[in-house]
């Protein structure tokens, strides 16, 4: 179930975006996302977190599409696409032409800085004419245990980097001492979607014999 654990810690990060003022970024958004990290299972094994991903996220059409990428202890790469349609409040996961259908409880959530985030400060990278400003903030998701750590460009809101605590299991079928770290690199960022058929589900998926997981 690791990718499922993947997945739902990427969508914990693109919940809230943030600037010097409490903003947004665009509704619609697409970007390349890098994570690295691991969980911490209570058996004192671990698991590491080594993904990218493309991201394509449209609050106005309550979608959000994942190309996932899931770096495996062979050196190979695991590819899944999930779909997430917040209307039909469920989960489409393809992987090899399969499909499999999961519930979504989550709502979708505008790309916003949250009202109490904390402003932690604000500096630049690069050099004289092609420094990029920005801003870094710190807040606790609502009704969580999920503490983060955002730096955004001062202009445009766009996010650059974000590191993450979960201090509980997060995961399908973990316990509640599972413990979460995983840091993001975003890249490519583009303030629109420039394929729309990202959010196309399969026909295989519409189809009866698709099963909803568990």
């Amino acid at each position: 179930m690791k990718c499922l654990c993947v997945v739902l810690i990427v969508y914990c990060c693109v919940l809230i975006v943030a600037s010097n003022d409490p903003c947004c970024t665009s509704n619609a958004f697409e970007t390349v996302l890098s994570e690295a990290g691991g969980i911490y299972v209570s058996n004192a094994t671990t698991v590491p977190i080594d993904v990218w991903n493309k991201m394509y996220y449209d609050f106005n059409r309550k979608m959000m599409t994942l190309e996932t990428h899931t770096r495996l202890s062979t050196g190979y790469y695991k590819q899944i696409k999930i779909i997430m349609d917040f209307r039909q409040q469920l989960e489409f996961a393809i992987e090899k032409g399969n499909c499999t259908v999961i519930p979504v409880k989550e709502s979708m959530q505008k790309p916003c800085i949250p009202k109490n985030a904390t402003y932690l400060g604000s500096n630049s990278i690069g050099y004289a004419d092609e420094a990029i400003e920005f801003t870094s903030w710190e807040f606790e998701t609502p009704n969580s245990d999920v503490s983060t750590k955002l730096t955004v460009s001062s202009k445009g809101c766009v996010p650059l980097t974000q590191s993450m605590y979960v201090n509980r299991g997060m995961c399908l079928h973990t316990t509640p001492n599972n413990k979460t770290a995983v840091s993001y690199t975003f890249a490519n960022f583009k303030p629109m979607i420039t394929n729309d058929a990202v959010f196309q589900i399969p026909a295989n998926c519409q189809q009866v014999h698709s099963h909803i997981a568990p």
